[in-house]
């Protein structure tokens, strides 16, 4: 397909046009992502670590599953990308790596997409033995024709590497001017040609290079772009003889790319922070960095280098900069390192290594990237520098939800706050070819990085690029830019070129014929001093859904500055989405006033909906996803739910509800009636709509009825509200009808007879009677005493509240009350009346006579007899002779026909004299004049006098204690001790108790049968539950938290010993030992009972191998020795030649690697190795080299 590469030079009008066959493809918008579907990368100069030889990786991911070639000459290596996986792909060393200052030819390494295949992201690590470095590819679309290098200073020798800066042409002719920056002095200016595409100029220099300005030849290549690749084949930073050095690589932003907004975020780790570099774009450049108080002035080309930045800031400035955030060598890194001291040689506390990152500005941020952070040799300390606004963190996602143990912080005062996200753990740390999806609804930026001992990389995750062709989309009706479309929408669409034509060739879908529009109208704007011109294709739409490629062919103007004139191919991809499916659930009748749910039921196939709007048809709104309404008038309504999904497509639905008016409920009743008598209720309610077919009756006291015409009787006096709700066959209910009931109280009709014989005088009988009105002062009595021998001065009735009356005859009489209120209520009740005989004859029994010790009780049982009726009451002297005046009166004795009624007396303990005596009298009552008594003697016995000493609660783990107890008064006889865990001479044993309250007694006997008890309470204490948790293998300086638990009493704890842990003194202290470790929890309630567990860590050191070995029989280096692997028991080691066939194994019990395959040597080369410690750890994968 014909096509073009374009340019416009700022400031002498000049525009360039070149024909190639070749295809652009850019993105929708002004800002351009990092995904594309070409890029070009190289493979610069690498100082050898250990001898071992550095390779690159190429890491590709994508949001969808992809295809393509990755192309180095004339050699092809095809790839697939699974939608969310991360592909690599290894370039052989020998076609792409550059090792010497110069021109190479076809030494670029080319990423070419498949052919109408998503986009996708790449990015290349080189790696080495303890040397990483990685960088983010730039897809060709980003690509300019102006840079500023960056790097750092070398100090003026080789002695660690060079700077490096490595040109890629992705046009044929491309003539380069390379304007020197040397120590931030003016160089000399170099011009380079790279005469085919994929050729590579690789500067080397011993100094600091950065602020070299490198453009293309404005006179003969202004129309073409190129790559351009920065930093060091190693240096430590700052220089140190004896620090360690790392390489730095990054892809360098075209000058268009530059900002005036940066955030600075140091990586995570190293307390000491980072370096940061700013270059300006322009003279009179100033600029402010957080923590530093004067702003700094720079030229166009000049630089700024600051000290170790260790918090977060913003790095603003009048004009573009370019910023680079440099990593220090391991050895200057972190405090705890340098108190090591100058010539320590053994392992840092803390990882780092150089390394550089070309931060983006905050307004290049991007929404949705897929990152890769690679393990490669053995980095697991890997992180993401998250940077955004803090009003829109809570939006920020990593595979679709919260980001695990890390959360957002704000950068000093600014607008910004960052996320340092560990995700070489759980739950990111998934697997070696896993990416990562970061989401947010607004912008962010983000670092990729990975720390290890004496090694490092870090690159951007991903950003948006500015870009000078660009295309938008409107919404034909509303003129609103859109960024995706909708099926059958009509779409604006406007193509932005730096350059006027006079003809376009639009081809929107394969099923839409091409569209041309000669000497299209435009207009103008200038953007950064360039003229830019907008051309619309109105009125488009699409039938279908999914991802399209919308073509577009520009003709170009005429040649200028050696460019050629034609056609230029644009391709622009533009996601058509389906239209949403809206509806929703809802009753079509209901009720005025009653909630009706709107239930959504929506769908869209492609896009979630993320928006709800309401239209109830009565002026209500809501944009609650499924809201409840309520109607509050009668009529017919038009509900309308219109959906709008994350695409931007919108849907309607609409569905009409009946709303029935409500019926009126009223009903008649009496007013007022006496408790529990009846009431009748009719119904006198009107209906509306639709017939009445429910009645719900209360009747204010708690009961209810759904008859239409109730009868209800009240048990309770008082007022109640009676209350009718009535219910159509449309389910309406509307207002209750009250009424209210009086209901007069009855009187609560009571008497005592009194307990007479028939020789007293009178039987005076005491009315009880009340009324919960308070109206007793106007109650009425009838009496009837239910007595045939009456008189006229005796007779059987009486109104008197309290009434007297003469029984002649002894018997049984049926005494009748009635009352009645002022209101008329009436209450009558009968109850049975004993008038009894005249001869009661006192009597008792002692019952426990062969057992009166003093310390029990003596119990006596009444049988005293009656010719006729029965006791009125009994009166009890215990002893006589000392207290004749003590007597205990029973008004309600016992009846005679029922068992005996008992009484049981204490008499004072006594420990001597040997026995006491005691009258006892009972005198009996028939009635008042009516009775009889009798005496007995009693002899009570002594008891011993027992003394039993307190105890101590104890633990239950402590050992048998002695119990203490004693008679005290020489009282002949013997003791004994039980009770839980004790022994009847008086060994107490916790664990055989158990934990608990527990009661002990001593029982002392007497020879005399009387005993003495006492009791004490213990307490066994628990002992806490602890276990320390499991036993754990860790790499050399990494640590953990142990997982500790306990439950007990308010625990204290104490762990032993504490070397290496960040507290002794909680449960789960942060451990990080340097050697095999056995720490011993001790935990102690607050009873004072303690238990101990313990938890061993295992310490392995970092697994080490050299990338070479020379197995000729010198004696030297002749076989292949894993340092450390020994300390990886099951560690397996696997290698294999360039075909991918496995010359070695061994599986848990590693012998060094002689170079040999059954027992015959392998030819010189490169062999693939995998080793899998096991124990947890990640595998570890590489080269190594034979050479005889």
């Amino acid at each position: 397909m014909l096509s073009m590469i374009f340019c416009g030079k700022k400031g002498c009008g000049l525009l360039c046009i070149l024909f190639a066959f070749l295809f652009v493809s850019v993105g929708l918008a002004q800002n351009t992502s990092n995904d594309g579907r070409e890029f070009w990368v190289v493979f610069p100069r690498h100082e050898a670590s250990n001898q071992a030889l550095a390779n690159i990786r190429l890491f590709i991911t994508s949001k969808n599953n992809s295809t393509g070639v990755v192309q180095i000459g004339n050699t092809s290596i095809p790839f697939t990308v699974t939608a969310g996986k991360v592909t690599s792909v290894d370039v052989p060393r020998a076609l792409a790596y550059i090792h010497l200052a110069g021109l190479f030819s076809n030494r670029g390494i080319h990423v070419l997409v498949d052919a109408n295949q998503p986009k996708v992201s790449v990015y290349a690590h080189i790696y080495a033995f303890d040397r990483s470095a990685a960088t983010l590819v730039l897809p060709v679309e980003s690509l300019g024709s102006k840079y500023y290098v960056m790097g750092y200073d070398q100090h003026g020798t080789t002695a660690d590497g060079l700077f490096s800066f490595s040109i890629v042409a992705t046009a044929p002719n491309t003539t380069v001017l390379i304007h020197q920056q040397v120590n931030q002095s003016p160089g000399p200016t170099t011009t380079v040609t790279l005469t085919n595409v994929g050729d590579v100029y690789q500067f080397l220099g011993p100094d600091d290079y950065t602020g070299t300005y490198v453009e293309v030849d404005p006179a003969i290549s202004a129309c073409k772009t190129f790559a351009l690749f920065s930093g060091s084949s190693g240096i430590s930073i700052p220089f140190a003889i004896n620090a360690s050095i790392n390489p730095l690589f990054q892809q360098l932003y075209p000058v268009n790319n530059w900002g005036k907004s940066y955030a600075y975020v140091p990586l995570s780790g190293p307390d000491r922070g980072d370096m940061i570099r700013v270059i300006a774009q322009e003279d009179n450049t100033v600029v402010t960095i957080d923590g530093i108080v004067m702003p700094i002035n720079l030229n166009k080309g000049s630089f700024y280098s600051s000290d170790p930045i260790p918090t977060a800031g913003m790095i603003t400035a009048n004009k573009p900069i370019s910023v680079a955030q440099f990593a220090l060598s391991e050895r200057n890194a972190d405090s705890r390192n340098i108190a090591l001291g100058p010539n320590y040689n053994g392992q840092f506390p803390v990882y780092s290594d150089p390394n550089m990152a070309i931060l983006s500005p905050t307004t290049l941020s991007t929404k949705d990237i897929t990152v890769y952070s690679t393990s490669l040799v053995g980095i697991a300390n890997r992180f993401i520098n998250v940077v955004m606004k803090t009003s829109a963190c809570a939006s920020f996602k990593v595979n679709g939800a919260a980001p695990a143990g890390a959360v957002f912080k704000p950068i000093g005062a600014s607008d910004y706050s960052y996320m340092q996200l560990n995700v070489g753990i759980a739950p990111y740390d998934i697997g070696l070819l896993s990416s990562l999806r970061l989401t947010a609804d607004e912008g962010f930026n983000a670092l990729v990085y990975g720390l290890a001992d004496f090694d490092s990389y870090t690159y951007s995750a991903g950003t948006n690029l500015s870009s000078d062709i660009f295309l938008t989309a409107r919404d034909h009706v509303g003129q609103q830019q859109v960024l995706t479309g909708c099926k059958n929408q009509l779409l604006d669409f406007k193509l932005t070129l730096p350059y006027l034509t006079s003809e376009l060739r639009w081809t929107l879908d394969s099923t839409i014929p091409i569209i041309i529009q000669s000497n299209p109208g435009y207009t103008s704007f200038v953007k950064d001093g360039d003229t830019l011109y907008e051309y619309l294709l109105p009125t488009s739409s699409f039938s279908s859904s999914g991802d399209k490629e919308i073509k577009v062919s520009a003709k170009l103007p005429v040649i200028t500055a050696g460019c050629n004139n034609g056609y230029k191919d644009f391709t622009f991809d533009f996601r058509i989405y389906d239209i949403p499916q809206a509806s929703f659930g809802a009753l079509t009748q209901s009720c005025v006033n009653d909630a009706i749910v709107f239930s959504d039921t929506s769908n869209s196939t492609d896009s979630p909906i993320i928006q709800w709007s309401w239209d109830f048809g009565d002026g209500s709104l809501t944009s609650t996803r499924s809201p409840t309404h309520t109607y509050t008038t009668p009529g017919a309504y038009v509900a309308t739910l219109n959906v709008i999904a994350a695409s931007g497509c919108v849907a309607s639905f609409t569905q009409t509800i009946k709303i029935l008016a409500l019926p009126l409920a009223s009903f008649t009743s009496g007013s007022a009636i006496c408790q529990n008598s009846s009431i009748s209720f009719t119904d006198t309610s009107t209906p509306v709509d639709d017939p009445i077919t429910q009645w719900f009756w209360d009747f204010g006291d708690g009961q209810t009825s759904s008859l239409q015409n109730p009868t209800h009787v009240y048990t309770q006096q008082g007022p109640f509200t009676v209350r009718l709700n009535v219910a159509t066959s449309g389910g309406c209910k509307g207002a209750t009808a009250t009424s209210q009931i009086v209901v007069h109280a009855l009187p609560q009709v009571g008497f005592e007879a009194p307990k007479i014989c028939y020789l007293d005088a009178v039987a005076s009988f005491t009315n009880t009677t009340t009324i919960s009105d308070g109206t007793d002062a106007g109650l009425s009595y009838l009496w009837d005493f239910g007595d045939s021998h009456t008189s006229v001065s005796n007779p059987v009735t009486s109104t008197l509240r309290n009434p007297s009356h003469t029984y002649s005859t002894q018997g049984s009489y049926t005494v009748t009350l009635t009352v009645k209120s002022t209101n008329n209520c009436a209450v009558t009740i009968s109850q049975p009346f004993l008038v009894n005989g005249a001869s009661p004859k006192a009597g008792f029994k002692v019952l426990n006579t062969d057992s009166l010790c003093s310390s029990d009780p003596v119990v006596f049982e009444d049988q005293a007899t009656l010719d006729f009726g029965e006791l009125a009451r009994t009166v009890w002297f215990y002893d006589l002779d000392n207290d004749p005046l003590a007597g205990e009166i029973d008004d309600n004795p016992s009846l005679r026909e029922s068992e005996p009624k008992k009484y049981t007396h204490q008499y004072p303990v006594f420990h001597t004299p040997p026995a006491k005596s005691y009258t006892v009298k009972m005198v009996a009552y028939s009635g008042y004049a009516c009775l009889s008594e009798i005496t007995q003697t009693v002899v009570l016995k002594a008891v011993p006098e027992v003394i039993f000493e307190a105890i101590s609660n104890v633990c239950v783990d402590k050992g048998p204690l002695w119990l203490s107890a004693r008679e005290t008064s020489s009282f002949a006889g013997s003791g004994q001790f039980s009770g839980p865990g004790v022994s009847p001479n008086g060994l107490f044993n916790p664990s055989i108790a158990g934990v608990g309250k527990h009661t002990i007694t001593y029982t002392f006997t007497g020879l005399n049968g009387c005993p003495m008890m006492k009791a004490q309470t213990i307490e066994v204490y628990p002992l806490p539950e602890v276990n320390a948790g499991p036993d754990w293998v860790l790499l050399r300086g990494d640590s953990v938290q142990l997982e500790a638990n306990a439950k007990g009493n308010n625990l204290t704890y104490k762990w032993s010993p504490s070397t290496g842990l960040s507290r002794d003194d909680i449960p789960n202290p942060i451990a990080c030992p340097e050697y095999n470790t056995t720490y011993t929890l001790m935990v102690t309630s607050a009873d004072g009972c303690a238990k101990i567990s313990q938890v061993f860590l295992k310490i392995l050191q970092m697994i080490r191998m050299p990338n070479v070995f020379t197995p000729n029989g010198d004696g030297i280096d002749d076989i292949w020795v894993i340092k450390n692997l020994d300390m990886y028991p099951g560690a397996t080691v696997e290698i294999f030649d360039r075909y991918g066939s496995r010359v070695y194994h061994s599986d848990g019990n590693y012998i060094p690697w002689d170079g040999k395959r059954n027992g015959e040597d392998l030819p010189t080369g490169t062999y693939y190795y995998l080793i899998d410690p096991k124990n947890r750890r990640n595998s570890i994968s590489g080269y190594v080299t034979i050479l005889r």
